[in-house]
């Protein structure tokens, strides 16, 4: 019980790969500058922040390996396009107006704030699974029953249709809207940390393909 919450805090949160101090972003870019010197990405938490983490949109989103950068600010992610985002601000593409980099630059600061949420539950949920795939989905199952925690871990991470009755693991991405699921499938490394990834892959050697 204990290590799955120690799971969730530090799966819902951002930490330095080098000195492991935990970062707080505001909704300025995604470059995390830290005490210990090292400049590192809050979108996919590794370093060489300055290299990968661009501005340009068609860079992380649209060319032929893209997928090898992140975006330098979140607030652009509905540009993906992810229309959960789009909706969490004016509802339209305003980029060239007032609403994005403006007095207050509202739409701006509700996207930024909305996609730090997303991209934080998609982690949860990869983190949970490869949890479940590690300790059997039954027992883990069984442990979030017992201490009230199973229709939490639903609602929030899996939009309340997790396949507790099933002895297979769900994809992580298919919880996401279909019209995202390409996107955010090729970008796995977003969710799942290096030193991970390896025992994720072997748990859902799908995980990053789509039917």
């Amino acid at each position: 019980h204990t290590e799955f919450e120690n799971l969730l805090m530090a799966a819902s949160a951002r930490f330095c790969p080098d000195c492991e101090s935990g970062g707080l972003k505001d909704t300025a870019c995604c470059h995390m500058s830290c005490a210990c010197g090292t400049v590192w990405c809050f979108v996919c938490g590794r370093g060489g922040a300055y290299e990968h983490c661009v501005y340009e949109v068609d860079a992380w989103a649209v060319e032929p390996g893209s997928e090898e950068f992140c975006c330098m600010y979140l607030s652009m992610l509905y540009k993906a396009p992810d229309p959960r985002l789009l909706a969490a601000g004016c509802g339209t593409d305003c980029y060239d107006s007032g609403c994005m980099w403006g007095d207050g630059e509202l739409c701006s600061q509700l996207r930024d704030t909305a996609a730090s949420d997303l991209l934080g539950v998609i982690r949860v949920r990869c983190a949970v699974l490869l949890f479940m795939a590690r300790h059997g989905k039954g027992k883990v199952a069984a442990m979030l029953q017992l201490f009230g925690m199973r229709d939490y871990i639903d609602r929030h991470f899996f939009n309340g249709v997790f396949p507790w009755h099933s002895t297979e693991l769900p994809h992580w991405w298919c919880f996401e809207p279909e019209s995202v699921r390409p996107f955010y499938v090729l970008r796995l490394r977003w969710f799942v940390l290096d030193k991970d990834m390896e025992a994720f892959k072997e748990m859902d050697k799908d995980c990053i393909d789509l039917p």
